[in-house]
């Protein structure tokens, strides 16, 4: 009868995020498969496991890489939460902000978002910021020029996709 009482929360970007029955011995993985794994939008890296009053930090990334320190035991009342990826486009562009990370989301997709750039934009001088630290430059106008498409470079969560003014823009 504890079954039945015993539950796991799962929420967030899961295929089908919801409740379900926790059994001894469940671990992260156990939670992934039974809701059908994880949205393409999700933010595996970022993920929350809360147990009682505390909270850490998972990451799903790692390990769906093969780092079982991740696939942790869970208990009754355990809530996984799995957040939704998101990025940024600001600077020179008609529409700066934040938008709702998907599969296979590159730089003109992001810049499509975006509104295009303004005329003030530097195209040569771009840049993703990337979470980790790591700057990432892109050409956009060996992209939008010259077609180059090694500069399509696909976005991760929580990049910011940063266009310049260019200096000969007077602002």
């Amino acid at each position: 009868q504890g079954y039945q009482r015993d539950r796991i929360y799962a929420l967030g970007a899961f295929e089908k995020p919801g409740i379900l029955p926790h059994y001894p011995g469940m671990r992260v993985l156990d939670v992934i498969a039974a809701t059908g794994g994880l949205r393409a939008d999700a933010d595996a890296a970022h993920a929350l496991l809360r147990q009682g009053n505390k909270s850490q930090a998972l990451d799903l990334e790692r390990l769906f890489k093969g780092d079982l320190s991740q696939n942790l035991e869970l208990f009754p009342d355990d809530v996984i939460d799995v957040p939704r990826g998101d990025f940024y486009v600001l600077g020179a562009v008609k529409t700066p902000g934040r938008f709702p990370l998907a599969p296979e989301i590159r730089v003109m997709e992001a810049l499509s978002a975006a509104g295009g750039f303004t005329e003030a934009a530097s195209l040569g001088e771009a840049v993703i910021f990337r979470r980790d630290g790591q700057s990432v430059p892109v050409d956009l106008w060996g992209l939008l020029k010259k077609g180059n498409i090694l500069n399509n470079v696909p976005l991760r969560s929580g990049d910011i996709l940063f266009i310049p003014e260019s200096s000969l823009s007077g602002g």
